[in-house]
């Protein structure tokens, strides 16, 4: 292995991210350690195997390789990584086509990002009290809600405002 592809390969290690190349074919030719994380299968299991076969709806994924191999890229993708102990990890696929020396497409590098636990969208929350409505109609305190949607957890203290009207004497 050359010093270049020894250091490109690091490059690709070093990622938290899930990176896989994809032949026109749909299957995997490449990945990093991060991709093994992701579906907790192994590289030698990985390599040949249909890229589309690791989400939880493999004709959306496919055709999100197709459509980067046709415009030569594709971003912000949404698809749902399933890993073999049944946890999901939600991502964001960036893709573009790569190509040979003789400027023959010949793969697409994709690149996912989890974003599972960042909160999107409209969040009924109660004008008084601040909890916020579930999905299912619950009324949760914006901490529970938070913390079980998130990657964050909560500590808690006083203002200075709330610490004066509080406890005066203080």
């Amino acid at each position: 292995m050359s010093e270049e592809s020894k250091y490109l390969r690091a490059l690709i290690e070093t990622s938290l991210d899930p990176f896989v190349t994809i032949s026109p074919k749909g299957k995997i030719t490449d990945l990093n350690e991060a991709t093994i994380k992701a579906t907790g299968v192994s590289r030698d299991e990985l390599i040949g195997t249909d890229f589309s076969d690791y989400f939880t709806d493999p004709p959306k994924a496919r055709q999100g390789y197709k459509i980067a191999f046709a415009k030569g890229l594709i971003k912000d993708y949404e698809l749902t990584i399933k890993h073999i102990d049944g946890s999901l990890m939600h991502v964001i696929y960036n893709a573009t086509v790569y190509h040979n020396q003789n400027g023959k497409i010949i793969g697409v590098f994709a690149a996912a990002r989890d974003i599972t636990h960042i909160l999107k969208g409209i969040l009924p929350i109660c004008a008084n009290c601040k909890k916020i409505r579930t999905d299912i109609g619950y009324w949760e305190q914006v901490e529970v809600f938070i913390r079980d949607h998130s990657n964050v957890e909560f500590s808690h203290s006083l203002c200075p405002e709330c610490k004066t009207k509080l406890y005066p004497e203080f």
